[in-house]
């Protein structure tokens, strides 16, 4: 689904009976933390990367730098972070939710990054 405007996805929201999670811009069509209070938004992990690499959207002939051109970048992104909080049985349960989520919002690709930074010897 392409979400034109926040009152777009809040009706979708609505729809699928979604209570939680936010609208950031027409880029970010929707964020939600799943693992904790849905405002711990982090810019800089791996996920983060491969967004951008899909679909960055500056004009390949940008000089600003760290700006890139994606592979789609038209796309608009649901942003749902899960991390391992309170063992595995909410990390699991909280993955599945935030799939139900996506299919339910329209994603038509689901990206999922799992593991953690490695370790600095």
């Amino acid at each position: 689904a392409r979400y034109q405007s926040k009152e777009n996805l809040e009706k979708a929201k609505k729809e699928h009976g979604i209570t939680y999670g936010e609208w950031v811009n027409d880029k970010v069509a929707y964020y939600h933390d799943y693992s904790k209070d849905g405002k711990n938004a982090v810019d800089q992990e791996h996920g983060t990367h491969v967004s951008g690499i899909l679909s960055g959207n500056a004009p390949s002939e940008t000089k600003e730098p760290y700006r890139l051109e994606g592979a789609m970048p038209e796309a608009q992104l649901l942003l749902m972070r899960v991390e391992i909080v309170n063992g595995l049985a909410d990390y699991a349960r909280n993955y599945a939710q935030a799939i139900r989520d996506a299919v339910n919002l329209g994603a038509k690709v689901i990206n999922m990054s799992f593991g953690n930074a490695a370790l600095a010897y």
